[in-house]
């Protein structure tokens, strides 16, 4: 008997969300499960809770110990690098397991910087990347068995501007 090929798709939206993101991933896991992948699951990062609220270490924490307990064999990251982060550390501790990481950019790649004491993102006044965050953004893609675009706009502005 085969084993089962266990899929998740892994995003910073909530699932209560209604449009674009939430209707994407709710309708890959429909077509996976038509298919016969009937081992897929949508883990949301979102949090309404301050302790793990969005896009803080504590929060990746949580993501990575979700992954350990679905015990992936597919993980697809949709729209967040910094949510490649968990999925590559339990890809690097599944030592008796292939694990393959797949990435999709939904949106052209925005530079935000973070107010610590808010948590609040607004728009960077920088146009690029600085090194270190094209360093971690090349080692992070560089993990993933494939990389998606929506648009050939976002494409080229990441094969241009970032070198990713």
């Amino acid at each position: 008997m085969r084993r089962s090929i266990k899929i998740i798709l892994l995003n910073p939206h909530s699932k209560l969300a209604k449009g674009g993101p939430s209707t994407y991933i709710s309708n890959l896991i429909s077509n996976f499960h038509a298919r016969g992948y009937k081992n897929s699951e949508w883990i949301s990062s979102f949090s309404k809770n301050r302790l793990f609220s969005n896009f803080t270490l504590l929060n990746l924490f949580r993501v990575f110990f979700k992954l350990i307990i679905s015990s992936a064999d597919i993980i697809h990251v949709h729209g967040s690098i910094a949510l490649l982060g968990p999925a590559i550390l339990f890809k690097r501790l599944s030592f008796f397991k292939k694990v393959d990481l797949y990435y999709t950019f939904h949106t052209q790649p925005h530079l935000f910087d973070v107010n610590i004491l808010t948590r609040e993102l607004t728009p960077s006044k920088r146009s690029e990347y600085t090194w270190i965050k094209s360093l971690i953004c090349n080692y992070f893609l560089s993990n993933c068995r494939k990389i998606a675009t929506v648009s050939s706009s976002i494409t080229n502005r990441l094969n241009k501007r970032y070198d990713l």
